[in-house]
């Protein structure tokens, strides 16, 4: 059995052959598969649904990043604190409780810095 596809402009059509005669002429036959074509009225709305879709995901992303933004920044906290004040806290195991959501920005001065990789260890004398 020989199946042959032919793809022509108005459709596609297939051959099939099932044997050869006595008198050895093949018997074929030919049937005509139509592509299915949607109605234009469900492609607009299929058009129109896709691109609400991607309106409201690229809106919801949008609204995440502002708020999350916002948030982020909204309850940022900088200190000022000095090397002595944070091995106190660090002591009296008052640390995180004191700073935990804060920037801390430590003045002092430095007895040694290590520069590591892509960063440095900074030792203040206390």
């Amino acid at each position: 059995m020989t199946v042959h596809l032919l793809n022509l402009s108005e459709g596609r059509w297939r051959k099939s052959c099932r044997g050869e005669d006595v008198i050895g002429v093949t018997n074929c036959k030919f049937t005509r598969y139509i592509q299915m074509k949607w109605p234009l009225h469900l492609l607009k709305r299929r058009v129109v649904l896709t691109a609400a879709v991607v309106v409201v995901v690229i809106g919801a992303v949008a609204g995440a990043f502002f708020v999350g933004d916002g948030h982020a920044l909204g309850a940022l906290q900088i200190q000022q604190v000095t090397p002595d004040q944070m091995a106190t806290a660090m002591q009296n195991d008052e640390f995180y409780s004191n700073y935990r959501e804060s920037t801390l920005l430590v003045r002092g001065t430095a007895a040694s810095i290590e520069a590591n990789g892509g960063g440095a260890t900074i030792e203040f004398k206390t």
